[in-house]
């Protein structure tokens, strides 16, 4: 029953969320007196990827974050795809909480891994999430799918490992 301005708002506002608590969750990992506090890191795949581009780009604590078939589209994108009575709304909410213009803010180093025959994130919006990251952004391609392979989970520990100074 909800209007389509609600829904939109009501996605938005859980994206807003989703980053609220995972910063909430760094907090929590830096008051803890087992976690060195300049140590911490980040992993999202899929749409956590998208939520992780989010994370990293506002919160200075993050060191490392790694993106996995992490994928966006312009906000422009979005807006031309709504109906016309929507667009307005569509553009308010999702230009705050755009992957792709938060994530070249982050202080921490970042690595994005994605698959050459991803099925689910079309390759324009891979490619729009690497244009936007950071200079310095290591780009890993692999002959996979959405979900990656082994190789890539070995990558991204050892690249992690690597970066946040564990081994």
């Amino acid at each position: 029953g909800a209007t389509g301005e609600e829904l939109v708002r009501w996605q938005g506002g859980t994206i807003a969320d989703d980053v609220i608590a995972a910063r909430r969750a760094f907090d929590l990992l830096a008051d803890d007196d087992r976690v060195d506090a300049d140590q911490l890191g980040l992993v999202g795949w899929s749409m956590g990827g998208r939520l992780a581009a989010l994370v990293a780009g506002v919160d200075d604590r993050v060191r490392a974050t790694v993106l996995m078939s992490a994928g966006a589209a312009p906000v422009d994108a979005y807006v031309a795809g709504a109906p016309t009575e929507l667009q307005g709304v569509v553009r308010e909410v999702l230009e705050p909480i755009d992957p792709l213009t938060r994530i070249d803010d982050a202080k921490g180093e970042v690595l994005v891994q994605a698959g050459r025959r991803d099925s689910i994130v079309p390759r324009a919006a891979l490619d729009a999430v690497i244009a936007a990251a950071p200079k310095g952004t290591k780009v890993e391609w692999y002959p996979t799918d959405h979900a990656l392979n082994d190789q890539a989970q070995t990558d991204r520990i050892d690249w992690l490992s690597g970066e946040l100074g564990l081994g």
